[in-house]
């Protein structure tokens, strides 16, 4: 089945220009919850890092990836995995860099995983 019919199945929508008018219909989060996207109270860096790149995975396959990331980055969300980056990341691209420069390699890793 091809997948913008899947989609629109799945949305409930029946013009597929109708289908991008809530793109989160279409992400691959939608069911499944928060559990990797969000970080839990006491979680251990090593928890928080497989956690991470779980989450970083589905976002990397998902269809509204850049939307996901200009929501997060329009509407400054701080917290969780949105589009694929986590706060901190979104931050460094939202702010840039230090004023002494220091960022400036963590900003073209950033770039570098998009």
């Amino acid at each position: 089945m091809e997948i913008r019919t899947r989609l629109m199945e799945l949305s409930g929508r029946k013009r597929w220009s109708d289908f991008f008018t809530d793109w989160r219909v279409a992400a691959n989060c939608t069911d499944l919850g928060d559990y990797y996207f969000f970080a839990r109270d006491g979680e251990q860096a090593s928890e928080r890092e497989k956690r991470e790149c779980a989450a970083k995975s589905i976002c990397a396959e998902c269809l509204v990836l850049d939307h996901c990331r200009r929501y997060a980055l329009d509407t400054a969300q701080s917290h969780g995995i949105w589009g694929g980056l986590t706060g901190s990341e979104r931050r460094l691209l939202r702010d840039g860099p230090d004023s002494d420069g220091i960022a400036d390699n963590s900003i073209i890793q950033v770039l570098n995983t998009i």
